[in-house]
């Protein structure tokens, strides 16, 4: 694992509820400034989402968090800016618009904690129904929603029954306005809308054919068909209103809200159950997904980037042409980089001395996040990249010009050193860089 330092830009107040200036805003500087005991957290993560506070994780799984935090967060959020360690330890974790989700350690289970039992902790708004009665001898794995201090704790029952323990692990955690999205190291993937009171839910997925994956009859054949064909999800991502999943066979997967077309079913209605993308398939084996306020872009294993949804700011980074629905295209469109048709000197190419075509470089992503109405990725070459919405200067180019196809992020901060990691708040930017000397990691796609 290299060793990173952490660069922000955008709306990520250090001191309070303080705006910064557009100088500081709109270019990269650095994300903690020495803290009382003279050191800086060491993060090996952060985390997507936040509306002017931003989540990490250190590598001893403790989650931290900074920017104006003060309304959301219970534990040691003092407003000033400075980063706060929470208590014990978390891992994954995520950030809603005023949210922090973060799944924990068994020793910080209560009293009667079961080692069958997975917790998930939500800081901020109050989920459901505390006083909702529980059946302490269902077998099924449960999940904890703690809310601030002054709140009870409850217990949700996620229908995992038949699971080792040692499997009952999430894997990966996305939080929206009002609902988070989670899926385990097993694949199941389940749902909790603020909306519908205490009980998070499994998400169902049905077969291309119509067969449900995860439910129906259990004759020899339904089970042969679940056997083979069970849906296990691998990646989840939150937009404000909608949820996107990717599945072991790189299938993307959509549901919520569609006004925009960030479901990417060449229509703009909602839908209340996991469909998968068609317009993807056999096109982008995805490996992963980001979601933004009505936007989603969809990551292939070979590097390329697909975006859907709205692009009224340029989010999607693709051009107007791509866009049938005038300022947003239900259909996924491949994101391109302009540079892709320079060659390394920056002008356009020309025919090579033996008369065929000319070298023309390519450019892939290695890793893609999206704020509510702009986009940010790392490529394999360990640049920058980022276009949409600049309203707080949360590209990082310099200025709040608004970019509607992607921009090189060329700053004096990034100058001769690699990108690593990308996470995007709501109106902010948080890019992991490698510290000088560090070990190189490969870059892999798979």
């Amino acid at each position: 694992m290299r060793d990173m330092e952490w660069f922000q830009c955008g709306y990520l107040p250090r001191r309070g509820d303080r705006v910064p200036d557009d100088d500081e805003s709109a270019r990269l500087t650095s994300c903690f400034g020495e803290s009382d005991d003279g050191t800086r957290p060491a993060l090996v993560r952060v985390y997507p989402g936040g509306w002017g506070f931003a989540v990490g994780s250190s590598a001893d799984g403790a989650v931290w968090t900074w920017g104006a935090c003060r309304e959301y967060l219970a534990e040691g959020a003092a407003g000033d800016g400075r980063p706060r360690r929470g208590a014990g330890r978390a891992h994954p974790a995520s950030a809603g618009f005023a949210t922090v989700v973060s799944c924990l350690a068994q020793e910080q289970a209560p009293e009667n904690y079961d080692e069958t039992e997975v917790r998930v902790r939500v800081e901020g708004w109050c989920p459901g129904n505390p006083n909702e009665a529980v059946d302490r001898n269902a077998p099924d794995v449960t999940f904890y929603l703690s809310c601030p201090a002054s709140a009870p704790s409850m217990r949700l029952n996620l229908g995992l029954s038949g699971v080792g323990p040692a499997t009952r692990r999430v894997r990966h955690l996305a939080a929206g306005d009002e609902h988070f999205v989670a899926c385990t190291e097993t694949g199941e993937a389940f749902f909790w809308n603020k909306k519908n009171g205490a009980a998070p839910s499994a998400l169902v997925f049905e077969s291309l054919c119509g067969e449900s994956l995860t439910r129906g009859d259990e004759g020899p054949r339904e089970r042969e068909l679940k056997k083979r064909s069970r849906v296990e999800i691998t990646h989840v991502a939150a937009g404000s209103r909608h949820s996107a999943l990717v599945d072991k066979n790189g299938r993307v997967w959509t549901f919520g809200w569609g006004l925009y077309g960030q479901l990417g079913h060449e229509t703009c209605e909602d839908l209340n159950d996991p469909t998968p993308v068609e317009a993807l398939l056999g096109v982008c084996f995805a490996r992963a997904v980001a979601a933004g306020a009505a936007h989603t872009c969809a990551l292939a294993s070979t590097g390329s980037l697909y975006a859907f949804g709205s692009n009224q700011d340029g989010q999607l980074g693709v051009p107007a042409a791509a866009c049938a629905l005038g300022a947003a295209t239900a259909t996924p469109a491949l994101v391109e980089f302009s540079w892709d048709d320079e060659d390394e000197d920056g002008d356009a190419p020309s025919s090579s001395s033996a008369g065929g075509p000319a070298f023309k470089t390519s450019t892939f992503v290695k890793e893609v996040s999206c704020g509510a109405r702009h986009t940010a990725c790392v490529t394999t070459k360990r640049e920058l990249v980022s276009w949409g919405w600049n309203k707080y200067g949360q590209l990082g180019v310099g200025d709040l010009r608004t970019r509607e196809a992607p921009t090189r992020v060329a700053t004096e901060e990034l100058s001769g050193r690699e990108a690593e990691a990308v996470a995007c708040g709501r109106w902010h930017t948080v890019v992991g860089v490698a510290r000088s000397g560090s070990a190189r990691d490969a870059v892999r796609l798979d």
